[in-house]
């Protein structure tokens, strides 16, 4: 639980972590940008299209007007009386033109809302476009800050590992010298292998392979001396650790 809450507060204060939530907030506050600029746009769109309509109903309220007159004179009768229909068209005219003016002044403003649109989308792409090199940048770093973790641990198991492996040893060195069964699998010790990242704060960039390998074969010959050390311990009834 310790290690676990240390861990959290190292990560909180990591910089290239501290530099991925500053992004991922930039992107989020751009984001956030668009919704009351899209709700500009669709209002000054509806103002458009209401112009739109009315110029529709004028066009068909005259055309109206126009086929009764045609079909009377067509007809041979008097023009029929269209003063109701004439005050309609005229409300109808005055209307329109309102909503012709404040359509202009729309077209006007989605021209704006458009190039505001255009200059978050890029910025929300350059937030974007930076997330995946931020967030490799972060973990490689969170890795970074679990090396003294894994060195310490790996000591550890490494050191349980050579006693084990010690009393293991002695063991099978015993029953192949009088013939006893069955073989405790001492010599599963040479598939040892821990892996860690091939990062320089795991592995040491100057070491050579040489230098590798004899630290390698030194640790094994460790376990043979402590299985000598570990017979003779319990001849002797000594407390010597392996």
């Amino acid at each position: 639980m310790a290690i676990s809450l240390l861990r959290r507060a190292i990560s909180a204060v990591l910089p290239q972590r501290a530099k991925l939530d500053g992004n991922q907030k930039a992107l989020s506050d751009a984001q956030a940008k668009l919704t009351p600029i899209n709700q500009k746009m669709r209002a000054a769109q509806a103002d458009i299209t209401a112009a739109e309509e009315s110029e529709q109903r004028l066009i068909a309220l005259r055309d109206e007007m126009d086929r009764t007159r045609a079909d009377a004179m067509y007809a041979g009768d008097a023009l029929p009386d269209l003063t109701a229909k004439e005050k309609q068209l005229a409300e109808a005219e005055q209307q329109h033109k309102r909503l012709q003016a404040a359509a202009r002044t729309a077209a006007h403003l989605c021209t704006k809302y458009t190039a505001d649109l255009t200059a978050i989308y890029e910025e929300i792409r350059a937030h974007t476009k930076e997330t995946n090199h931020l967030i490799w940048g972060a973990t490689t770093e969170e890795m970074v800050a679990l090396a003294s973790e894994l060195i310490e641990k790996e000591a550890q198991y490494l050191d349980v590992l050579r006693r084990v492996f010690a009393a293991a040893t002695a063991a099978d060195k015993i029953a192949m010298a009088n013939a006893y069964n069955p073989f405790v699998g001492s010599a599963n010790i040479g598939a040892l292998h821990t892996p860690r990242p091939g990062h320089p704060a795991f592995v040491d960039p100057t070491q050579t392979f040489e230098q590798r390998q004899a630290e390698r074969a030194a640790y094994f010959r460790s376990i043979d001396e402590a299985a000598d050390t570990l017979v003779a311990r319990l001849l002797t009834h000594t407390q010597v650790e392996v």
